[in-house]
């Protein structure tokens, strides 16, 4: 009997620790915003420049020399407006243990220039826990 009380004690002490410990570690806006800013900067880099270059190159049947090298340099200057669109793009639901970030980008509100029908959508869900982000749901979206 007092194995079965020293066991459940320690479940019990193990349950309310590891609650306590994701309470003090659920990470607030700040820390998402920028991962969410690393994340998008690092999907721009390395599927959007190369992607740019390819759509100009079948839209016009030329090559442009150093389009991507110019790309990496726009997201570069403009990191902090990357940064100012994801926080204007979200949405956080607090739970207290964990956080939950639902995340809507679309180009056309980044670029108006870029026609709406045209401009890829994008949504995410990530989740926020012990001090770290976990993305479980990324789609593109139809206009």
């Amino acid at each position: 009997m007092m194995v079965m009380k020293v066991i459940g004690g320690f479940i019990g002490l193990t349950i309310v620790g590891t609650a306590v410990a994701s309470i003090a570690t659920n990470p607030g806006k700040p820390a998402y915003f920028q991962f969410a800013e690393d994340q998008l900067i690092n999907q721009i880099k390395t599927e959007g420049c190369p992607g740019l270059t390819e759509t100009v190159k079948e839209l016009i049947n030329v090559q442009i020399s150093g389009l991507t090298s110019q790309c990496h340099s726009f997201v570069d200057v403009n990191r902090g407006q990357f940064k100012d669109f994801v926080i204007n793009h979200t949405e956080r639901q607090n739970y207290v243990m964990f956080s939950l970030y639902k995340t809507n980008l679309a180009l056309s509100d980044f670029l108006p220039f870029v026609p709406k029908e045209i401009a890829p959508r994008y949504y995410s869900e990530t989740v926020g826990i012990f001090n770290s982000f976990y993305i479980y749901k990324t789609e593109e979206q139809q206009s």
